[in-house]
Protein backbone atom coordinates (compact mmCIF):
# COMPACT_ATOMS: atom_id res chain seq x y z
CA UNK A 1 0.00 0.00 0.00
CA UNK A 2 2.61 2.39 -1.11
CA UNK A 3 1.14 6.03 -1.97
CA UNK A 4 3.97 8.19 -3.24
CA UNK A 5 3.62 11.55 -1.80
CA UNK A 6 2.50 9.89 1.41
CA UNK A 7 4.36 9.09 4.45
CA UNK A 8 5.35 6.04 6.19
CA UNK A 9 3.00 6.35 8.88
CA UNK A 10 -0.03 6.96 6.64
CA UNK A 11 0.45 3.65 4.79
CA UNK A 12 0.80 1.85 7.90
CA UNK A 13 -2.26 3.74 9.12
CA UNK A 14 -4.19 2.27 5.96
CA UNK A 15 -2.50 -1.15 6.27
CA UNK A 16 -3.98 -0.79 10.05
CA UNK A 17 -7.68 -0.27 9.17
CA UNK A 18 -7.97 -2.33 6.34
CA UNK A 19 -6.51 -5.15 8.69
CA UNK A 20 -9.30 -4.03 10.58
CA UNK A 21 -12.10 -4.04 8.29
CA UNK A 22 -10.59 -8.02 7.86
CA UNK A 23 -11.20 -8.41 11.21
CA UNK A 24 -14.81 -7.23 11.15
CA UNK A 25 -15.74 -9.59 8.42
CA UNK A 26 -14.14 -12.29 9.68
CA UNK A 27 -16.18 -11.81 12.99
CA UNK A 28 -19.47 -11.10 11.19
CA UNK A 29 -18.69 -15.00 9.30
CA UNK A 30 -18.15 -16.45 12.26
CA UNK A 31 -20.75 -15.09 14.26
CA UNK A 32 -23.14 -16.16 10.72
CA UNK A 33 -22.17 -19.62 10.68
CA UNK A 34 -22.23 -19.46 14.35
CA UNK A 35 -18.71 -20.91 15.26
CA UNK A 36 -18.69 -18.38 17.93
CA UNK A 37 -21.54 -17.66 20.61
CA UNK A 38 -23.29 -14.71 21.25
CA UNK A 39 -21.22 -14.13 24.11
CA UNK A 40 -17.85 -14.54 21.94
CA UNK A 41 -19.66 -12.21 19.30
CA UNK A 42 -20.43 -9.58 21.74
CA UNK A 43 -16.67 -9.42 23.02
CA UNK A 44 -15.31 -9.13 19.81
CA UNK A 45 -17.48 -6.49 18.76
CA UNK A 46 -16.37 -4.90 22.16
CA UNK A 47 -12.80 -5.18 21.26
CA UNK A 48 -13.20 -4.03 17.87
CA UNK A 49 -15.14 -1.03 18.68
CA UNK A 50 -12.30 -0.08 21.16
CA UNK A 51 -9.65 -1.21 18.31
CA UNK A 52 -11.26 1.55 15.90
CA UNK A 53 -11.52 4.04 19.02
CA UNK A 54 -7.39 3.29 19.33
CA UNK A 55 -7.07 3.46 15.52
CA UNK A 56 -9.08 7.12 14.69
CA UNK A 57 -6.71 8.49 18.04
CA UNK A 58 -3.63 6.98 15.93
CA UNK A 59 -4.45 8.91 12.86
CA UNK A 60 -5.09 12.36 14.64
CA UNK A 61 -1.35 11.85 15.89
CA UNK A 62 -0.12 10.72 13.03
CA UNK A 63 -1.99 13.89 11.16
CA UNK A 64 -0.41 16.21 13.99
CA UNK A 65 2.81 15.07 13.02
CA UNK A 66 2.87 15.50 9.59
CA UNK A 67 1.27 18.79 10.03
CA UNK A 68 4.31 19.62 12.58
CA UNK A 69 6.79 18.19 10.26
CA UNK A 70 5.43 20.66 7.27
CA UNK A 71 5.83 23.36 9.75
CA UNK A 72 9.25 22.49 10.48
CA UNK A 73 10.51 21.83 7.07
CA UNK A 74 8.57 25.22 6.20
CA UNK A 75 9.71 27.27 9.26
CA UNK A 76 13.37 25.36 10.33
CA UNK A 77 13.95 28.09 12.71
CA UNK A 78 10.93 26.15 14.64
Amino acid sequence: MSNQGSSIFHNLYMDIVETTEHLCATRRSLANYEYISENENSVLLNAIHILCQEIVMLGKNIKMYEEAETVFCVVPEL
